[in-house]
């Protein structure tokens, strides 16, 4: 009998996941460990490695289908002792500006047509018919500076779209793989989830003939995700909030010596200061550094802090793992890895999975004070503002300082108020005596 591939659950919301782009043909061996497919999950899209070996026999689903249930078989392994005729592998993706599609071969619809027919019960609707590419490939060149993500990149080099037509809809005008399918005319087909259901419960009527003129907007699986548990932490987790003002002047000073005197090291930013001013805070009041569990609490011995990461069609939670045993330099090495990662859409699922708490920091973009929304199944996220400076009453005398407003969001079922304030306040002493985190 021959082995099965399955769709895997790569992160712990997961139900169903995209097949963006299959890196193997039937007919091809595969290890345990190679990159057989590039999938796109609610999160992060992943290069997925094989935990099978063998010779592919069938790919079940197309490049682009979504909506696959997580254990759905995606493609079968030959038996020991079968052969299996080698087929070259042809993307799903047309030239731009080809009216019509080329008539698929014979040849090509009799393999559509039997992978159908063995394709599970609940893939066969979501199995589109293979479509034969143009003999001759039309390849632009991609200047090196085209505002470009990098999925969205490969993407057009394998259609030979033309970027230099496409406007881009990312950050600062990117391009992002979403404009890339735009503009081949690849659409996803409309399906009924178990986040829209449950969005229907707290939807409320919107009268489209009073508005304005509007575009619509699909939501990406990341979207739909945010949206769905958020909406869900904000509901069932009762949030408690407190502000505190941290003065900053001794943090800044020991940040530009600490700086001036490794040149050619990354340099350390405010926020590298703040995750280990936290962890080192959780671990200084351990009745904070807490999970609520159904019917228990977790109580954990080290720190694994998430950073919110604004990325093309949502937000993303990677985590610093051990900050605890981690000094300034590594942590700071570390975020920026992880950054970059998330930015480019390459974050492996143990890079976005876990984490004990989150830190949210708008300080960059000037905002002085925010409230941020848990991070289920977290019970604590810490908003971070912009470090300006004020006036201040210090010992009778009006004096300016650099201060920075910090407010903690904590879930009251496993975190009291007090302990909330002290856990607060230790974050704030911290971070104004910073030679602590030296220690």
């Amino acid at each position: 009998m021959s082995n099965e591939i399955l769709m895997p659950e790569l992160s712990p919301t997961m139900t169903a996941g995209m097949i963006s782009r299959w890196n193997v043909a039937v007919g091809d061996s595969v290890q345990v460990g190679d990159i057989v497919a590039e999938i796109e999950t609610d999160k992060v899209t992943v290069e997925f490695e094989s935990p099978v070996a063998g010779v592919i026999k069938e790919l079940l689903v197309a490049d682009g289908t979504g909506d696959i249930a997580v254990g759905s078989v995606i493609a079968t392994l030959a038996a020991e002792g079968e052969s299996v005729e080698k087929v070259q592998s042809v993307p799903e993706l047309k030239v731009v500006g080809s009216d019509t599609a080329p008539a698929a071969t014979t040849t090509q619809a009799e393999t559509s047509e039997q992978t159908a027919t063995s394709a599970p019960q609940n893939l066969m609707a979501a199995v589109p018919a293979v479509k034969e590419e143009p003999a001759e490939r039309l390849v632009r060149e991609i200047k090196a500076d085209t505002k470009i993500s990098p999925i969205a990149r490969r993407m057009a080099f394998q259609s030979g779209v033309d970027v230099a037509a496409i406007s881009g809809t990312g950050e600062r005008g990117e391009i992002t793989k979403e404009d890339i399918r735009k503009a081949l005319g690849i659409t996803e087909p409309a399906t009924v989830t178990a986040t829209t259901a449950v969005a229907a419960d707290y939807q409320f009527d919107v009268t489209r003939e009073l508005l304005p003129e509007f575009e619509e907007v699909a939501l990406s699986g990341m979207r739909r995700t945010v949206a769905d548990r958020l909406s869900k932490s904000s509901q069932y987790i009762p949030h408690f909030y407190m502000s505190v003002d941290c003065a900053l002047d001794g943090l800044l000073a020991l940040r530009q010596q600490i700086n001036s005197q490794n040149e050619n090291e990354k340099k350390l930013t405010v926020n590298d200061f703040v995750i280990k001013a936290v962890a080192l805070a959780l671990k200084q009041v351990p009745d904070a550094n807490v999970m609520w569990d159904t019917d228990k609490i977790l109580k954990f011995s080290d720190v694994d802090i998430s950073i919110a990461v604004a990325i093309d069609g949502g937000l993303i939670t990677p985590v610093v793992k051990s900050c605890l045993k981690k000094g300034l330099r590594e942590i700071s090495q570390d975020c920026s890895d992880l950054v970059n990662k998330a930015k480019s859409g390459s974050l492996k699922p143990n890079e976005f999975q876990g984490g004990t708490f989150t830190i949210s920091n708008l300080g960059m973009f000037g905002i002085r004070e925010f409230t941020s929304i848990i991070n289920p199944p977290q019970s604590g996220i810490l908003s971070v503002g912009a470090a300006d400076q004020r006036p201040v009453i210090e010992d009778g005398e009006v004096v300016i300082k650099t201060m920075m407003t910090i407010t903690l969001a904590m879930d009251h079922r496993c975190v009291d108020g007090v302990t909330g304030a002290q856990l607060v306040n230790r974050i704030k002493h911290i971070l104004e005596n910073p030679l602590e985190l030296m220690l």
